[in-house]
C-alpha cells in the first residue's frame, strides 16, 4: 500500500528554524539597511542643464520640388544636419577651449565616503570644520573652492594627476609635480612659468585652510572631447518638428551651470 504524503504545513517547526537564526536574520537586515541608507546619503548627485534650439527652415526650393512634402524632408534634414554638427569635434573642441573644460581641478577627497561627508558638510559660504576627526587634514572638509585660470603641462604629462596645496602664507600655493621631490611655489592670481619644468600654471582664486590639497590635471585634446560627448546629449524632440533639445550632465552644479 502507498504511503500517504503529509502536505501539511508545520507553523511550529518554521517558527523554531527562524528563532534558531535570529541573530543572522537580524544582522543581514541590518546590513542591507546600512548600505541602503548610506548609498543613498553618499551618492554623488548628477546636474543637468536642459536648451532647446528651434531650426529655421528653408525650404522653398525643396517646397517648388515636392510639394508640401518639401517642408518635411527640408526640416528633418537640416534638423539631423545641426544635431551632427553640435557633436562635432570642431564644435565640442571650441567648447572645450572656451570654457576651460580641459583643464581639471578639485578638492581633493577622501576616499569612498569623502565626497559624501563633504557634501553633508557644505551648507554656509565659508570652510567646513574637520570631519568627525578622523579626515586628514590635506583632505577637503566643505567649502574648499579652486578656478584655474590657466595650466599647460608637456604632452607627457597630459592626463598625469598634479596636486595644489594651500601655502602657509596668504595668497600663497605648492604644486606638486608628478615624480618631482620638492614642490614648486606659486602666488594665487600671478602667472607662473616654470621653465625647467615645461609647466605654466595661473589660478584665479584657491579657497581653503593651509595644507588642504586640490587635485589638477590636463586633459588630452581627444580625451577632453570624449569627456563632454560621454556627458552631452543633443536629439531631436519629437519627429520632424525642427527643434532640438540640447541636455548636460555633470556632478559638479557650476560646471553644468555653464
Amino acid at each position: 500500500m502507498a504511503a500517504v504524503q503529509d502536505d501539511e504545513i508545520d507553523i511550529g517547526e518554521m517558527i523554531d528554524i527562524l528563532l534558531d537564526g535570529k541573530w543572522l536574520v537580524l544582522a543581514i537586515t541590518a546590513l542591507f539597511a546600512v548600505t541602503g541608507v548610506s548609498t543613498a546619503l553618499l551618492m554623488t548627485p548628477i546636474f543637468r542643464a536642459d536648451a532647446l534650439v528651434q531650426m529655421e527652415s528653408e525650404s522653398d526650393s525643396l517646397t517648388a520640388l515636392f510639394g508640401d512634402m518639401g517642408d518635411m524632408l527640408a526640416t528633418a534634414s537640416e534638423a539631423t544636419a545641426e544635431i551632427e554638427l553640435i557633436k562635432s569635434r570642431l564644435v565640442l573642441g571650441r567648447t572645450i577651449e572656451q570654457l576651460g573644460l580641459h583643464t581639471v581641478a578639485e578638492a581633493k577627497y577622501f576616499p569612498i565616503v569623502g565626497r559624501g561627508l563633504v557634501r553633508k558638510a557644505e551648507g554656509g559660504s565659508g570652510l567646513a570644520n574637520a570631519l568627525l576627526g578622523f579626515i586628514p587634514g590635506s583632505y577637503a572638509h566643505g567649502g574648499e573652492r579652486i578656478v584655474v585660470g590657466r595650466f599647460n603641462v608637456p604632452d607627457y604629462w597630459l592626463n598625469e594627476g598634479f596636486e595644489v596645496e594651500v601655502g602657509r602664507e596668504p595668497g600663497e600655493f605648492l604644486l606638486y609635480v608628478p615624480d618631482a621631490d620638492e614642490p614648486e611655489k606659486g602666488v594665487v592670481g600671478e602667472t607662473q612659468r616654470f621653465a625647467d619644468l615645461g609647466v605654466e600654471i595661473q589660478l584665479q582664486s584657491l579657497l581653503g585652510r593651509p595644507g588642504r590639497r586640490f587635485t589638477l590635471a590636463r586633459i588630452d585634446p581627444l580625451g577632453a572631447v570624449a569627456n563632454l560627448s560621454e556627458d552631452l546629449s543633443v536629439s531631436e524632440k519629437g519627429k520632424d518638428s525642427g527643434i532640438i533639445s540640447i541636455k548636460y550632465e555633470h556632478a559638479d552644479p557650476e560646471a553644468a551651470r555653464d
